[in-house]
């Protein structure tokens, strides 16, 4: 699933996405309108049938000349050294409203003695999962400082 682009299934267990708005007819592409640079998010989900459901949040930069790194799947802006695994960051608004992002990136060696938020049950590190998950309110995290395990 995504919020923009065309999810094109390929298998019942595999599927590719373009940044493109197609419109079909009987099955086949009628127009493609390119939905031009961004970054896009998606969502992809796996029900086993059995109650072992999973799901990942994925997100991909087309055409921004931004550095990014990456936390758990999701794309977040700034520049870290090359060999940084744990970042510690302040937690805000993006600058239009619509997403909590780290700020004030400070690479770290360990989690240390890191007083973990209420809701992160004292892990040390916290995930951004856990605020889709609704496990960690917007108001348990804005302003809050935490450790990110991060790909740069």
């Amino acid at each position: 699933m995504a919020a923009s682009g065309a999810v094109l299934p390929l298998t019942d267990l595999q599927a590719d996405w373009v940044p493109e708005v197609l419109t079909w007819d009987d099955g086949v592409v009628e127009t493609r309108t390119d939905i031009g640079p961004g970054l896009y998010t998606g969502l992809a989900l796996a029900i086993d049938g059995q109650g072992g459901n999973r799901w990942i949040w994925t997100e991909v930069a087309i055409g921004l000349d931004t550095t990014f790194f990456r936390h758990e799947g999701r794309l977040f802006e700034g520049s870290l050294p090359a060999d940084t695994t744990l970042v510690q960051a302040v937690l805000d608004w993006d600058p239009t409203g619509t997403r909590i992002v780290p700020t004030e990136l400070d690479p770290v060696p360990s989690p240390g003695t890191h007083e973990s938020l209420a809701c992160a049950s004292g892990t040390g590190v916290f995930r951004m999962a856990w605020i889709a998950e609704g496990r960690c309110t917007t108001g348990d995290v804005l302003g809050a400082t935490v450790i990110l395990e991060v790909d740069p």
